[in-house]
């Protein structure tokens, strides 16, 4: 097997978040599940030559490469039996019609579990059908569809080829309800969705629509930083900061494990956030805001505080109580805690 063919495919999946924290090491991506775990994934597409264009995607400017379901398998077997990987991820640039794009990448995912118990992540291709997305969850643990972004006039901007609508948030609806159904009868089944932060949407739009995908039980929805890419008509646009990406996770959490609605963050900024820790502006909002909401202050240390607990005692446990200082007036200053 051509290993050229085989490293492009590979690095050309690293657009695709998996985990907020993946690296690509060298010929696969490791990341921490739930369980702090590693996670070594053969993250890959299956072709990288696509008929879609993606003004900031190189797949649709350039001649690429392509794997046969087959193909794959002996590629992911061989890795396996060497213990390379742990599991794996596959998508696909749209080569041909939606049709035989999916059917690849499900054929793929069937040969490997037919030997394999372990983790498969399968990709939703935009305007696929509702069979095939029942098809991809009978043989994947996670299934993922990309929303790239918050609303059709960027998305008009981004691609001529994709209706943000009717393509990808109404599959987006049909995983939701598989997903569902799998859960039901007993099997544990989960989907995640992608947006691009960079190509003209404000964080007011994307915190928006977080809530409305958390709503349809995404277990994440994952943040891609824009890099233009040499090749591509988007080339000479300005990256985007990582930092506003990381107080976009920063929302996220918030949101998704802390109970926060967009509404508390919308209300509070215009169009983006400023560059500090969304929890402070929060916690500055309310006068006497709930532990949970204080900075620097987590469930576990919430609930110690609430059982009697000092700061001191938190700080004697090994806790960061630094920013949680100001907005618990009732406890001893920093000073003391030496």
């Amino acid at each position: 097997m051509n290993f050229q063919r085989v490293y492009s495919l590979i690095e050309g999946s690293r657009f695709d978040v998996c985990s907020k924290n993946c690296v690509f090491d060298p010929i696969s991506y490791v990341y921490k599940t739930k369980g702090q775990e590693k996670m070594r994934l053969l993250k890959i597409l299956m072709a990288n030559e696509c008929k879609s264009d993606c003004k900031y995607c190189p797949n649709a400017w350039r001649k690429g490469f392509s794997l046969s379901p087959n193909e794959l398998a002996r590629l992911f077997f061989a890795m396996l039996e060497k213990n390379l990987v742990d599991g794996i991820f596959i998508s696909s640039s749209i080569n041909a019609d939606v049709e035989k794009v999916m059917e690849n990448i499900i054929e793929a995912g069937k040969i490997i579990r037919e030997q394999f118990k372990g983790y498969i992540h399968l990709k939703i291709m935009p305007g696929c059908s509702r069979d095939d997305i029942k098809r991809a969850l009978e043989i994947a643990n996670r299934v993922s569809i990309n929303a790239e972004t918050t609303s059709q006039s960027i998305m008009d901007d981004l691609s001529s080829a994709k209706n943000l609508s009717l393509d990808i948030l109404r599959r987006e609806r049909w995983v939701a309800k598989e997903v569902r159904r799998f859960k039901k009868i007993g099997f544990r089944k989960s989907f995640t969705t992608q947006i691009i932060v960079g190509v003209g949407e404000s964080d007011v739009e994307i915190i928006k629509s977080l809530e409305k995908h958390y709503r349809l039980n995404a277990s994440r929805v994952y943040f891609s930083a824009f890099t233009p890419i040499r090749g591509t008509p988007f080339e000479n646009r300005k990256g985007e900061d990582v930092k506003r990406v990381a107080n976009l996770y920063r929302v996220d959490a918030l949101i998704r494990k802390y109970g926060f609605k967009a509404k508390d963050f919308v209300d509070l900024i215009d169009r983006n956030l400023p560059r500090v820790d969304p929890k402070i502006l929060l916690a500055e909002k309310y006068d006497n805001p709930d532990l949970i909401h204080i900075p620097g202050i987590g469930f576990k240390a919430a609930r110690l505080l609430k059982n009697g607990y000092t700061l001191l005692d938190l700080k004697k446990m090994g806790f960061s109580i630094k920013r949680a200082i100001p907005y618990l007036t009732n406890q001893r200053r920093l000073t003391d805690f030496k």
